[in-house]
């Protein structure tokens, strides 16, 4: 699941899947912070990802991240601010993400 999100996706069956992973990763490491550390975090609807509304669901996305990177002292990232349709921009941003789930999953054990 979590390698999957570093898969550049490139039309709307790639994003979905996405999507859904990001989705799934974020609620394994909410559960997991749950289970380890009795913090109970908000859930954000990330999943499917709303293209006519980008910027509410970048924003959903950052709070999932500033709240699961707050309760493991982790640093985080300006994942709100990316124009997708520029192939570096988007790449980098995926990167960004995929870094700091994979973060809080190394910190958690997961």
């Amino acid at each position: 699941m979590l390698a999957s999100l570093l898969n550049v996706p490139n039309d709307e069956l790639a994003w979905q899947v996405w999507s859904f992973n990001n989705r799934a990763q974020n609620a394994e490491i909410r559960a997991a912070i749950l289970k380890q550390k009795n913090v109970n975090l908000s859930e954000y609807p990330l999943d499917p990802i709303p293209f006519d509304d980008l910027t509410t669901w970048l924003a959903w996305n950052q709070q999932a991240h500033n709240d699961f990177n707050g309760v493991l002292g982790l640093q985080g990232n300006d994942l709100e601010g990316v124009n997708f349709e520029d192939a570096g921009q988007k790449q980098a941003w995926l990167y960004l993400n995929y870094q700091e789930l994979y973060s809080a999953s190394a910190a958690l054990s997961i």
